[in-house]
């Protein structure tokens, strides 16, 4: 009865699990941290903070998710004790069952460009390697001649490339696939850190809004 998860003041993910909780009728508490440790009030409570209370969450503030599925395990218990029946969703969504929807959204890719367009290249946000993880399983299957770049989001590619390879190999298991996929890293864009926006990236974001009329968030 009870959606659990856990994020950044503004994570998309937390306000994603908000929205389905409240839809389907569900308790549903996010643990949440604020990673930049900024004061400025339009970050603490405008943006996806402030849907989260029109979602009706309850908000746990952390220090620091430095651990966070212990601290979601901790606070499932927690909650257990208060007689609520609690599903814990990590961080970003992103296990083997989390990360199956971007096999499928590989699937999609393949089946929009089929008889359309030739691509040479996919490139993603790669954070809490869900997204990076299940497109690397379905396009080897599916587009194999493409190539899936992952830019990192918080860590450089030797952090990073670890956590995408276990849960690629874990998604891959879950399908009785092998993935044999070499995971390609770019680890040059994200300075200062998580959820700053820097010149170039604000650039990048009025570029695709002036031509495309599509809106990215620098969250």
């Amino acid at each position: 009865d009870t959606l659990i998860t856990a994020g950044a003041i503004q994570s998309n993910h937390v306000r994603q699990t908000a929205a389905v909780a409240a839809k389907l009728g569900l308790h549903c508490v996010a643990l949440l941290e604020n990673p930049i440790g900024t004061r400025a009030e339009n970050y603490l409570t405008n943006g996806n903070r402030l849907l989260l209370d029109l979602f009706n969450v309850q908000v746990e503030m952390v220090d620091a998710l430095t651990d966070p599925t212990a601290q979601l395990d901790e606070l499932a218990t927690r909650l257990e004790a208060q007689g609520f029946r609690p599903y814990v969703i990590p961080v970003g969504g992103s296990n083997a069952l989390g990360a199956l929807g971007y096999v499928e959204s590989a699937l999609e890719i393949a089946q929009q460009c089929e008889g359309a367009v030739s691509l040479s290249s996919v490139v993603v946000a790669s954070g809490s390697a869900g997204t990076h993880a299940g497109l690397a399983v379905g396009l080897e299957q599916l587009l194999p001649e493409v190539e899936l770049i992952g830019v990192t989001v918080s860590r450089s590619v030797a952090d990073q490339k670890p956590k995408v390879v276990s849960l690629q190999q874990a998604v891959a298991g879950q399908l009785e696939l092998k993935a044999k996929a070499d995971i390609l890293l770019w680890d040059d864009y994200f300075a200062p850190g998580y959820g700053t926006p820097n010149e170039e990236g604000m650039e990048a974001v009025k570029l695709l809004a002036r031509l495309e009329g599509i809106l990215l968030d620098p969250v």
